[in-house]
């Protein structure tokens, strides 16, 4: 347990003596942060099982996950607890407090979570019907990971002058200000998304000219290649830029060697991509609602798009179950600059499908609801196959 967190104790059945003696010993196991509540609010539990109203009480009322320390006057064996025989010492209990440490940190997460949704009804029911299903599993263990390589790699901000009130803020209120938003149709992010979709649908190269340097989208706005340093396009993320400077010329095969750029060039998606992490700032776009749920068609190419935090815990949690921004804020406990971009991203390569208010469905690993495995299609054709030759 860490000396600093607050620790909050309920007390079942212990008579006022036993509370005076439980009390010196806890104190010196973390000296000020000991705090008496009731089990609602409990995230350990002392419970005097030789007492009736001890037993009555964790028997009838005690929270389901509570972790429980259990006083004795015999040495019996608990499965949902820790045992100690009376008289207890303070390093007995020291040691009894550092085996449930997982388990309280469970509960603070779950009493957290629980706080969070109890005035938004609608995350409060996605949020639990997400974590009664199986694909939950998969998002925590995400959300592991994710932890492990932010801790051990830090991913630097993509933008540091971020408008998001902090850059650790986790609570999402009733509604954003407007500095939390932004209009990606004023940024460079839309201006070059228009000229790949021109050039997919003339199957010509385009030339965008008023950047400071020509920017090439070709091979039917599947790559890119920019005339321009990367320093001056992140300063043009960095504020709504006029379109009427920026000029499209369409430039035919005869005109643009293509293969000369393609080595240079770089996937149109990768870039796309960070673009829309830097002109978002850690903002969410405008009309995105923070109520409706959400998910991703398919699984984002994270080992080619420019890395931000929690990630692979977004992406583990979306692609599995739709589920609303605020849902997502609440059950995930991160920052929601980061929630925002990795969703500013997504958006941007048409990842993002939104849902109605139906009750979840479990997808598989294939990516629709109901459908099979790719690699359970992809035997059984071979199956077939090999039934015809």
């Amino acid at each position: 347990m860490q000396s600093q967190e607050q620790l909050n104790v309920a007390l079942m059945g212990v008579d006022p003596s036993g509370r005076r003696i439980l009390s010196r010993a806890l104190e010196q196991l973390s000296p000020g942060q000991l705090v008496w509540v009731d089990q609602t609010r409990a995230e350990l539990a002392i419970v005097d099982l030789d007492s009736e109203s001890g037993r009555r009480q964790w028997s009838a009322k005690a929270p389901e996950g509570l972790p429980v320390i259990a006083l004795t006057a015999h040495n019996v064996k608990l499965a949902n607890a820790v045992c100690l025989v009376k008289p207890i010492e303070g390093s007995e209990l020291r040691r009894a407090i550092a085996a449930l440490a997982p388990r309280i940190q469970a509960r603070r997460r779950s009493l957290r979570i629980e706080q969070r949704t109890t005035q938004y009804r609608s995350a409060k029911r996605e949020v639990t019907s997400l974590l009664q299903q199986q694909p939950y599993a998969v998002t925590r263990h995400a959300a592991e990971r994710s932890a492990q390589r932010v801790a051990k790699h830090p991913v630097k901000a993509v933008n540091k002058h971020s408008p998001v009130r902090s850059a650790q803020e986790t609570m999402l209120g009733e509604s954003l200000p407007a500095a939390q938003r932004y209009d990606p149709r004023q940024y460079v992010q839309s201006l070059l998304q228009g000229a790949v979709d021109e050039s997919a649908a003339r199957n010509l190269p385009i030339i965008v000219r008023g950047f400071g340097g020509d920017v090439v989208v070709f091979d039917q706005g599947r790559r890119v290649y920019k005339r321009l340093p990367e320093a001056q396009l992140r300063q043009l993320c960095a504020q709504p830029i006029d379109t009427g400077l920026v000029a499209f010329l369409y430039a035919r095969d005869a005109t643009i060697d293509t293969e000369k750029l393609r080595v240079q060039s770089e996937p149109t998606e990768a870039l796309l991509w960070r673009l829309a992490l830097r002109c978002s700032a850690g903002r969410l776009p405008q009309g995105t609602s923070l109520e409706r749920p959400l998910s991703l068609a398919r699984w984002p190419n994270l080992t080619r798009l420019t890395p931000t935090p929690h990630a692979v815990q977004l992406a583990a949690l979306w692609y599995n179950e739709p589920i609303s921004l605020r849902a997502t804020s609440a059950l995930l406990e991160i920052p929601i600059a980061d929630i925002f971009s990795f969703y500013s991203g997504c958006l941007q390569l048409g990842l993002i499908r939104t849902h109605r208010r139906t009750a979840p469905q479990a997808r598989t690993a294939g990516g629709k609801a109901g459908a099979k495995p790719y690699l359970q299609r992809l035997l059984g054709y071979l199956q077939r196959l090999k039934g015809v030759t």
